[in-house]
């Protein structure tokens, strides 16, 4: 018979054991998330360049440094995006869950570092495209043959400064189900310490560009 004022270890042991379970469950549901999305975002920056930028250098509704200004570096971010997709998926695919290690493979992406040109230049671009939407009925033409209610031309710039913006909060969820006896708990914090070198540029961008965008939105309806 259990006495009352002893501990019940086995108990204590199976909560103990079950607490490490769910945090190990809900570190892998992370790592889907994080893949997931990246595939998600690497297929709509993909969808975006096919349905704005390459019909408008085609169309030559700008200049090509005009249009160039507009989208900025956003074809190099799909690019570096693609290669770290490319990784996240390989090293989910070749390991066991329970070995899945991301902190690695963010911080080797030190070209993160081209986002910081991306979110600089993204305040510019809006106004650029709302200038041009107010003054050239070919490029009314032009938007108005693509754009749906939430797939607009100011929407798609901003999907690049969103992203880089969710990657902090993403690895900062990773890091908390991550045992700090787990081999990629140090490389998870040298990278959500990368990242946030970054991110609160990004973030202020993201803010001004939303500010912006909902000023244009009002305008139109």
């Amino acid at each position: 018979r259990l006495d009352p004022h002893e501990p019940n270890w086995r108990f204590t042991l199976s909560a103990e054991a079950f607490t490490r379970a769910r945090k190990e469950k809900l570190r892998l549901s992370v790592c889907y998330d994080i893949c997931k999305t990246e595939r998600d975002y690497v297929d709509s920056l993909a969808e975006f360049i096919d349905t704005y930028m390459h019909p408008m250098h085609a169309a030559g509704i700008f200049s090509s440094d005009k249009t160039s200004s507009i989208f900025s570096n956003i074809r190099d971010i799909l690019l570096i995006n693609r290669e770290f997709l490319s990784r996240l998926e390989a090293h989910m695919e070749r390991s066991l869950p329970s070995q899945w290690a991301f902190g690695d493979i963010f911080g080797t992406f030190a070209q993160f570092q081209i986002y910081t040109k991306y979110c600089s230049n993204s305040v510019f671009a809006l106004f650029a495209v709302e200038a041009a939407r107010r003054n050239s009925s070919t490029f009314q033409h032009f938007l108005k043959q693509r754009e749906t209610t939430r797939n607009t031309l100011p929407i798609g710039l901003m999907i690049p400064v969103a992203r880089i913006c969710t990657y902090t909060l993403l690895l900062a969820e990773l890091i908390r189900f991550t045992p700090p006896t787990n081999p990629d708990y140090l490389a998870l914090i040298e990278a959500r310490n990368a990242m946030d070198v970054k991110a609160p540029h990004s973030r202020q961008c993201k803010g001004k560009t939303e500010k912006l965008g909902k000023l244009q939105e009002d305008k139109t309806t």
